[in-house]
């Protein structure tokens, strides 16, 4: 499933539909999405999207559940 949305990412950006990300590598894209959310919180201006931070939330509130599993 991820090959295939890689590849019509991949159109996307032949076509220029979609700006090329900074970071190709996904670890560091997920680290600036970290930064990205962690500042729009503290933020108070409307110009900054805050469902970053509401993602991140729920990410935090995932962990344990994935945890107790094992």
């Amino acid at each position: 499933m991820a090959k295939l949305g890689a590849i019509a990412r991949l159109k996307r950006l032949q076509k220029g539909q979609i700006k090329k990300h900074r970071y190709e590598n996904k670890f560091l894209a997920f680290l600036h999405g970290i930064q990205r959310n962690r500042s729009s919180v503290y933020s108070y201006s409307d110009s900054q999207p805050k469902s970053g931070a509401l993602d991140q939330q729920v990410k935090i509130q995932q962990i344990p559940r994935t945890l107790s599993a094992f």
